[in-house]
C-alpha cells in the first residue's frame, strides 16, 4: 500500500514539473488538470475553469410530452447524489417518488410523496394549478427529509426510508405499491441521515 502510494505520489509530482517545463500549451494544459486532480486549485494557485454562459435553448431541447405527476414547495430534491426515486419495472409500470411541502418554508410538512403508472390508466391523478396542493400529502406520519424507494414483496410492494428531524431513520412500507395504507416505522437505533436504499435477497424483502 505505501508503495502504491509513494508511486502516485511520485507520478503527480512528475506530471506538475513537466507542466513547468512543456513547450507547448497542450502539455502545459494537460499538466494543469492533473494537478488540479491532486490538491484544490487554491492550494496550487491556478486560476478556476471558465464558465459557460446561460443556454437559453436547453427549455425547448425535451423529448416526448411533458406530464405533471406531482408538485412540492420544496425545491432542494437531493443532498449531493441523488437518491434512488424512480423505477421502471418489467412490466411497463413506473413509480415516482419526491419531497413534497404543501405549507412551504419553514417546510414542517416535509416528507415524500409517490406517485404510481400503469401503462392502462396512466400516472394517477394530481391536482392541477387551480386545486389546492393538499390533495397529495407526504407518506410519513412525521417530518421526514432525502426519502429514497424501493420495491419490496417481487415488486408487489414498496418502502422508503427518509431521515427525520431527530436525525434517525424513518421507514415507511406499504403491500402494494400504488394503494393501500403506509405504515411507518421508526429506525431509532440509526442515527444516519440522507439514506440510499436498495432492496434484494428472496422477494426483494431484504
Amino acid at each position: 500500500m505505501k508503495k502504491i502510494l509513494l508511486i502516485s505520489i511520485a507520478a503527480g509530482i512528475y506530471a506538475c514539473s513537466f507542466g513547468q517545463t512543456a513547450t507547448t500549451n497542450f502539455n502545459k494544459s494537460l499538466a494543469t488538470q492533473a494537478c488540479r486532480q491532486m490538491a484544490p486549485a487554491s492550494d496550487l494557485n491556478v486560476p478556476a475553469g471558465p464558465v459557460l454562459p446561460e443556454n437559453k435553448t436547453v427549455r425547448n431541447e425535451r423529448y416526448g410530452t411533458e406530464i405533471v405527476i406531482g408538485k412540492t414547495k420544496y425545491d432542494y430534491q437531493s443532498n449531493r447524489g441523488m437518491a434512488r426515486r424512480f423505477h421502471v419495472f418489467a412490466n411497463g409500470k413506473k413509480n415516482a417518488a419526491w419531497m413534497i411541502s404543501v405549507a412551504g418554508s419553514p417546510y414542517a410538512d416535509r416528507g415524500t410523496a409517490c406517485n404510481f403508472y400503469t401503462p392502462v390508466v396512466g400516472w394517477s391523478p394530481f391536482p392541477q394549478e387551480v386545486t389546492p396542493l393538499t390533495s397529495m400529502m407526504r407518506i410519513e406520519n412525521v417530518k421526514t427529509g432525502y426519502g429514497s424507494w424501493a420495491p419490496t414483496n417481487n415488486d408487489a410492494g414498496e418502502a422508503v426510508i427518509a431521515h427525520d428531524a431527530n436525525s434517525k431513520l424513518n421507514m415507511a412500507t406499504r403491500a402494494t405499491i400504488g394503494t393501500g395504507t403506509w405504515t411507518t416505522t421508526s429506525l431509532s437505533s440509526l442515527g444516519v441521515m440522507w439514506p440510499r436504499v436498495a432492496s434484494g435477497g428472496p422477494n426483494n424483502n431484504t
